[in-house]
């Protein structure tokens, strides 16, 4: 999945962050300085919009509209329509929905290793204090090894746990007129396989330069001085 908006205007991104700092629904969610996988709910959510955006106080809602970006450490969120929601204790949730003709998508990288994990759907639901994402209506979901896919599963619903690193899959209540539109699906490619090792050196066929083949140096090949000869019977 990949998605490239353009850029948002300045004066946008600028009326929409100010909204949500109004709310407190843009800041640092913890103390960690580092942007590691584990510590993206400890992070900043940021939120640019390139349309106008509404604020409920009281309910303490921003409503973001138009080509939504949606950044917390490597978590990133792309809709047309973002509502987010604070919930106590600093934590937030967002809904994000797309279009007809362009989901709205998520991507996160997972821990310590060179993998991602992104999907797509008609609605994405995010909860910071859950690390959860779910993901409804002709979801899909891949894993990624850099940029190769690793597995893939679709379904009508599916909910991606980013502290467990685990997601569930369920299929739609109804089947289709062929008995097959309610089925899960998934796909898993095996990881290419590991290099060879490198063979050993081949062995020299010469001896080593300034190297005998025969005795050491002041070496005799009879017997030792001072022993008697052996008799042959």
């Amino acid at each position: 999945m990949t998605a490239t908006f353009a850029s948002f205007p300045p004066c946008h991104r600028a009326l929409a962050r100010a909204w949500a700092l109004a709310l407190g629904l843009v800041g640092v969610w913890g103390t960690g300085g580092v942007w590691a996988e584990k510590a993206d709910r400890q992070q900043t959510l940021n939120i640019e919009a390139d349309q106008s955006s509404t604020v409920d106080m009281a309910r303490r809602v921003v409503v973001f509209n138009g080509r939504v970006v949606l950044t917390q450490g490597t978590l990133r969120i792309l809709a047309d329509r973002v509502e987010v929601s604070e919930v106590g204790e600093g934590h937030r949730t967002a809904v994000a929905r797309g279009r007809p003709e362009q989901p709205a998508q998520f991507r996160e990288k997972r821990d310590g290793v060179e993998e991602f994990v992104e999907g797509r759907a008609d609605l994405i639901e995010y909860d910071s204090r859950e690390s959860l994402i779910r993901l409804s209506g002709k979801a899909v979901v891949r894993r990624l090894r850099g940029t190769q896919l690793a597995d893939e599963v679709q379904g009508e619903t599916i909910v991606w746990n980013g502290s467990r690193e685990t997601f569930s899959v369920a299929p739609a209540e109804r089947a289709g007129s062929e008995g097959r539109a309610d089925r899960v699906r998934g796909v898993f490619v095996p990881p290419p396989p590991a290099a060879p090792a490198a063979p050993p050196p081949a062995a020299s066929s010469g001896s080593s330069p300034g190297t005998l083949t025969g005795a050491a140096p002041g070496a005799t090949t009879g017997a030792a001085p001072g022993a008697p000869a052996a008799t042959r019977r």
